[in-house]
């Protein structure tokens, strides 16, 4: 699909892609998708059991069972947030909606049982604007949507118990965990972030995924990308108010990338586009219009 010996072609293909087939070319063609393990935080191994590490429910009304299997006696049930402790692995696994994982023995409140893994967060964090309000991350679903088919991860916003909202987007295995950065001089509770590394500068895409969090809701899912490919390399970044360069009530993504080999050097562009934060989305900022810049790079 790229030629080495092309690099303006290799470029402009790389930027006519749509984002989700990258997704889908780092996983497997297969309609399922497995969770990583938890890794059980065995009793033995600390001497006081206030120290081992604790998870969370990604999953509402989640019945605790005497054994690892859906038919198996109800114990109780489980609301979103729960904090719990896992105790082991079992062998049994399970599939729901195309997601694949163990079950695990879990323990919360002086009880004990076992629950389905996919319901467990990968990760969780809480606002920087309001205490009350956590979010969970991990795995929502697989769509089969035929040739390529469509993962889906989630992060869910929760107040004392009580969903308030929810937000899908396509899951690649190697995102970091997403994280809160605050609402970094705009007028909204939390920019949540996570990032897609290079996989060593073979022409890869990398940078940041960006939601925005208004208290009420989630905006959609923006990106500043690039590609790690040596002299090729490019991207783009955001630049919010509280950052040295930023702006009063301004999100800027600036874009340095590359155009083409020449005989001049390697062709480069500089470009910054400005948007306000309204109505839950980011829009383009009135009086302020793309900024362009092109220049020769020697390496």
């Amino acid at each position: 699909m790229w030629e080495r010996n092309s690099p303006s072609k290799r470029v402009l293909i790389l930027k006519k892609t749509p984002f989700f087939i990258f997704l889908f070319l780092t996983l497997s063609l297969q309609a399922q998708i497995e969770t990583p393990m938890f890794n059980p935080s065995y009793l033995e191994n600390y001497t006081h059991p206030e120290a081992r590490p604790l998870h969370y429910l990604l999953a509402d009304s989640v019945i605790l069972r005497k054994s690892a299997d859906r038919q198996s006696t109800a114990l109780n049930l489980m609301r979103i947030g729960q904090a719990l402790v896992i105790d082991d692995r079992s062998g049994k696994r399970d599939t729901l909606n195309g997601v694949i994982s163990n079950w695990y023995r879990i323990s919360y409140d002086n009880q004990s049982g076992y629950i389905w893994g996919g319901f467990i967060a990968f990760c969780a964090f809480g606002s920087h604007a309001d205490g009350a309000v956590k979010f969970y991350y991990g795995l929502s679903r697989v769509l089969d949507t035929g040739k390529y088919p469509n993962y889906l991860a989630q992060i869910r916003a929760v107040r004392n118990g009580q969903l308030l909202a929810k937000k899908e987007f396509p899951y690649n295995p190697d995102f970091w965990p997403p994280s809160s950065k605050g609402p970094c001089g705009l007028k909204l509770d939390d920019i949540i972030t996570w990032h897609l590394p290079c996989e060593g500068g073979c022409g890869c895409s990398t940078g940041d995924y960006y939601i925005f969090w208004d208290g009420k809701e989630f905006s959609p899912v923006y990106s500043a990308l690039g590609t790690a490919d040596a002299w090729a390399s490019g991207g783009s970044t955001f630049i919010f108010p509280c950052d040295i360069k930023g702006e009063a009530n301004l999100v800027i993504r600036h874009t340095d990338d590359f155009l083409d080999d020449t005989p001049q050097g390697y062709k480069r562009f500089l470009e910054w586009e400005y948007f306000i934060f309204k109505n839950g989305q980011l829009q383009a900022a009135p009086g302020r219009a793309k900024k362009r810049e092109e220049y020769y790079s020697k390496n």
